[in-house]
C-alpha cells in the first residue's frame, strides 16, 4: 500500500511544479506631468515698465510635449526657457492696470499677476497774482481778480464766494474773476471773497469808503418781469442822497419796446410794448450826476407748447366740448410739465364745430373764483395752476382725412404759449350717423369690458372713425362676470326687475360724451370667437347710431 501512494505522488509533483509559476503582471502608468511655479505668483512693475524671471520645475515630462506661456493683455511680452522671462511696457496713464501670465504644459498649468504701477500726479497749485486787497470808492464798480491754477485735476472747478451781499455777479474765467461792487449808501465797509479750488484757497479782502458824492438809489425792485401782452404806466420809485439842487434825474432805456413817460420827484413811469416773438430782456438806467441805478425788465415771449395728446369730450348738457391738452413727459422727472384744459361754449353736434374760438367772443371760458369753468392752465399736476387770461384757437376739421388742426396762442400769468398740432383726436367722429350706413359704425379698434360689480357691467368701445362708446348694463340675477341677454335702453332703477342699459336721466350710458334716449337697445350673444354686441341706440341729439362687434370682451 505504501509504494502505491508513492506512485501516485510522483505523478502529481510535475502538475505541482506547473500550479507553483507565477502569472505575468501589467507594466506600470507613467505618473502624469507637474508643473510646479518656483518664483512669486504676483509681481508689482512701475509705470516706467521693466523685465521680470518666473522660475518653475517640471516632473515626468513627456516626449512631444512643449511649455507655453502667454499674456492676456498687450503690453506685457513673453518667452519660455528654462525660465520665463517678460517684459512690461511703459504705463502712460495714471491708473493701476493688471495682467495675467499663464504658464501650461498639457493639462497642468498656472499663472502669475503683474500689476503695473500708474503714472505720478503732481498736487494741484492755485495761486492769487492780483492784489489781495482790493479798495473802491463809495461809487462801486467792476472788480478783477487773476490767478493762476496749475496741475488740474478734472473733476474740480474754481470757485468763489463773498461774505457780503453788496459784492455781485461773482463770474469764475479761465485765469481771472469778475464782480460788482454796489454803491454805498453807509459807512465805509469790507467784505472778503474767497477763491477755492477742491482744499487749496486764498481770499481776497475788499475794502470800500462811504459815498459822499450825489446819488440815485431804487426803492422798488431792480428786476422785474412783465407778461407778453404788456403793460402800461409801471413805476420805478427811487431816492436821492447827497442831493444836489443843480443835479436832475434822467431815465432811458436801451430797447425801443419800452418807453419812458414820465420821471418825478421820487418816481419814472414807463411802458412796456406788447411781445409777439420770443422772450426778451431790457434796461431801465437812472442816472443823477455820476452816479447810476439799472432796473431790468424781463418780458416774456410765445413759447411754443411740446404737444404729447389731445383730445375731446363732449360734456352731458351738450352745450359744450372740453379741448384737453397734455404736453410731452419731461425726461428727468418722468412727469408731463403741463395740462390745459380749455371749455369751448360751442359745437353741439356730434363733433367740434369749424371756428375761431376766443375768451373774447365767448368760445373760450376762463376760470375764475366765481366761475369753475376748469378753462386753467396747470404746471406738472393740479395743484399749482394759473388762469387763462385771454386765449384764442381756431379748429379746422378734416372729414376726409380724418384730422383735425388746433392753432392758437393763450396767455397765462407766466406768458403766452403757442398751439399748433394736427392729427386724428381721440374721442371726435369724422363720420356722421347718416354716413355711415344701417349699421352704423362696424369698424371698431376696440371693445372691452371696463367692469363688473354685482349686476352692473360696463363696456367700452372705440370705433375707426372716432366714435367712443361707453354702455351701463344691468342684468337681474347676475354676481359677475359677462352674461348674454338683451337690454332695452331705459332709466336707472335702484332695484331692478328686469335687465335694461342705463339711458337719458342717468347719464352712464354715452356716445361721443352724449348721453343716451331711452330708446333702442342693446343685445349680447355668446360667440364662437368670444363675444357678439349689438346695438341700436340715440343720444339725446337725436344721433342714431347701430354696430356690431364681434369679439373678446
Amino acid at each position: 500500500m505504501k509504494l502505491k501512494n508513492l506512485f501516485y505522488l510522483l505523478l502529481a509533483l510535475p502538475m505541482m511544479f506547473v500550479a507553483c509559476e507565477e502569472e505575468p503582471q501589467p507594466a506600470p502608468t507613467p505618473e502624469a506631468p507637474k508643473l510646479t511655479l518656483t518664483s512669486e505668483e504676483s509681481a508689482f512693475i512701475n509705470a516706467e515698465g521693466g523685465d521680470g524671471t518666473i522660475t518653475y520645475t517640471l516632473e515626468n515630462a513627456v516626449e512631444g510635449t512643449e511649455l507655453s506661456a502667454t499674456a492676456d493683455v498687450d503690453w506685457i511680452s513673453v518667452t519660455t526657457g528654462e525660465t520665463i522671462n517678460y517684459t512690461v511696457a511703459a504705463n502712460e496713464d495714471t491708473a493701476l492696470r493688471t495682467g495675467v501670465i499663464t504658464v501650461a504644459y498639457g493639462s497642468a498649468s498656472f499663472t502669475v499677476t503683474i500689476k503695473q504701477l500708474g503714472q505720478s500726479v503732481p498736487d494741484p497749485k492755485l495761486t492769487l497774482t492780483s492784489s489781495a486787497t482790493m479798495e473802491f470808492d463809495g461809487m462801486g464798480g467792476n472788480g478783477q481778480i487773476t490767478y493762476t491754477l496749475e496741475n488740474p485735476i478734472s473733476s474740480l472747478e474754481v470757485k468763489a464766494t463773498a461774505n457780503q451781499a453788496w459784492i455781485s455777479n461773482l463770474t469764475v474765467n479761465d485765469g481771472t474773476i469778475d464782480f460788482v461792487v454796489a454803491q454805498n449808501i453807509e459807512e465805509a465797509r469790507e467784505a472778503i471773497i474767497t477763491v477755492a479750488y477742491g482744499a487749496l484757497s486764498f481770499d481776497v479782502k475788499v475794502k470800500q469808503a462811504k459815498n459822499t458824492n450825489p446819488m440815485i438809489v431804487i426803492e422798488s425792485s431792480t428786476e422785474v418781469n412783465v407778461p407778453t401782452a404788456g403793460e402800461q404806466a409801471r413805476t420805478v420809485r427811487f431816492s436821492l442822497m447827497n442831493a444836489d439842487e443843480t443835479i436832475s434825474v434822467t431815465a432811458t432805456a436801451d430797447v425801443e419796446w419800452i418807453t419812458i413817460k414820465e420821471i418825478g420827484e421820487d418816481a419814472v413811469t414807463y411802458d412796456v410794448a406788447e411781445n409777439t416773438g420770443s422772450s426778451r430782456v431790457g434796461k431801465i438806467t437812472l442816472t443823477y450826476g455820476s452816479s447810476n441805478a439799472v432796473v431790468t425788465v424781463n418780458q416774456a415771449g410765445i413759447k411754443a407748447m411740446d404737444i404729447a395728446t389731445i383730445s375731446a369730450e363732449a360734456r352731458e348738457d351738450n352745450s359744450i366740448w372740453d379741448i384737453n391738452i397734455i404736453e410731452v413727459k419731461d425726461a428727468f422727472n418722468n412727469e408731463y410739465q403741463s395740462r390745459i384744459s380749455f371749455k369751448l361754449a360751442e359745437g353741439v353736434s356730434t363733433r367740434i364745430t369749424d371756428g375761431t374760438y376766443s375768451v373774447a367772443n365767448g368760445g373760450i371760458l376762463v376760470n375764475t373764483s366765481t366761475d369753475n369753468s376748469y378753462s386753467i392752465y396747470r404746471h406738472n399736476n393740479s395743484s399749482v395752476a394759473e388762469d387763462i387770461i385771454a386765449a384764442e384757437i381756431t379748429v379746422t376739421n378734416n372729414k376726409e382725412a380724418e384730422t383735425t388742426t388746433i392753432n392758437g396762442t393763450f396767455t397765462v400769468g407766466s406768458g403766452t404759449i403757442a398751439i399748433e398740432w394736427t392729427g386724428k383726436m381721440e374721442g371726435f367722429a369724422y363720420q356722421d350717423p347718416e354716413d355711415m350706413g344701417d349699421e352704423g359704425e362696424t369698424e371698431w379698434n376696440e371693445f372691452y369690458c371696463d367692469g363688473n360689480n354685482g349686476n352692473n357691467i360696463v363696456l367700452d368701445g372705440t370705433g375707426a372713425h372716432g366714435v367712443t362708446i361707453r354702455l351701463y348694463l344691468h342684468k337681474v340675477g347676475k354676481s359677475s362676470g359677462i352674461v348674454a341677454g338683451v337690454f332695452p335702453v331705459k332709466d336707472w332703477a335702484y332695484s331692478p326687475t328686469e335687465d335694461y342699459c342705463e339711458g337719458e336721466n342717468n347719464g352712464g350710458s354715452k356716445v361721443n360724451g352724449k348721453s343716451l334716449k331711452n330708446l333702442g337697445q342693446v343685445v349680447i350673444e355668446e360667440h364662437a370667437e368670444g363675444w357678439k354686441v349689438t346695438f341700436d341706440i340715440t343720444d339725446v341729439s337725436d344721433n342714431n347710431y347701430k354696430g356690431t362687434y364681434i369679439g373678446t370682451l
